[in-house]
């Protein structure tokens, strides 16, 4: 009897030295993946969490003006507005709104007068099969535009300053000063000339992505598990 017991206890002890082996080969795989990722996949992965809580909107520079001798403006940037999508946050608006890209679509093109379609095409492009993070809906608008998609009060819709380009004398030294393209950019004349020196340097604006309702769940099932 006592040989049966001892034969028993050992098969016992063998099984629970198997078992610990195999937690103790899950363990070594677990770590050994965990370091991999620190330490070699760390940059890739930190470029891929920025990219989802980060959008970058570029922002073009007031071109200069340009003056007659007496200091008389001959060329001129006036200040209108732009209109540019935070696309991240606007996805996060549609789905916690429940409403979709098309009724989005319907009612900027209704405050802009632009093409629907035009507008969903912008809200749903992709590079390389990925949603892109920021878009340019509209560019050179005038306030009254600029009121009305501000009182839709859609997240992810960012209005800011932009610029256009006036010659308060008309045609006069048309074909001196020159023009300028859709893109603030000199084609002719003294804007082409001297294009360098009027278009300035452009800057970025860049929007954080939040998503407080996430963050407060997060807190309330540790809370509950404390």
């Amino acid at each position: 009897m006592s040989k049966k017991v001892y034969k028993d206890k050992t098969i016992m002890r063998s099984r629970m030295m198997i078992v610990f082996f195999l937690f103790f080969l899950v363990f070594l795989g677990l770590s050994i993946r965990l370091g991999y990722i620190m330490v070699v996949k760390s940059s890739e992965y930190k470029k891929k969490a920025i990219n989802q809580w980060t959008s970058v909107v570029r922002i073009d520079p007031k071109r200069g003006n340009i003056l007659d001798r007496y200091g008389n403006e001959l060329a001129i940037s006036a200040n209108v507005y732009r209109v540019d999508l935070d696309l991240n946050t606007l996805r996060d608006y549609m789905t916690k709104k429940k409403i979709s890209d098309k009724e989005v679509a319907s009612k900027l093109a209704s405050a802009l007068a632009l093409d629907e379609k035009e507008i969903l095409n912008k809200i749903n492009k992709t590079i390389n099969g990925k949603k892109i993070a920021a878009s340019i809906l509209v560019r050179r608008i005038e306030k009254d535009k600029a009121d009305k998609v501000r009182d839709l009060n859609i997240d992810g819709v960012v209005i800011s300053g932009d610029s256009k380009r006036y010659y308060p004398n008309g045609n006069f030294l048309a074909h001196v000063l020159g023009h300028t393209n859709s893109d603030g950019k000199g084609l002719t004349g003294v804007e082409l000339v001297y294009d360098e020196y009027l278009k300035g340097k452009s800057g970025k604006k860049f929007l954080k992505r939040i998503v407080r309702e996430k963050i407060y769940l997060i807190l309330f099932r540790n809370m509950n598990l404390l």
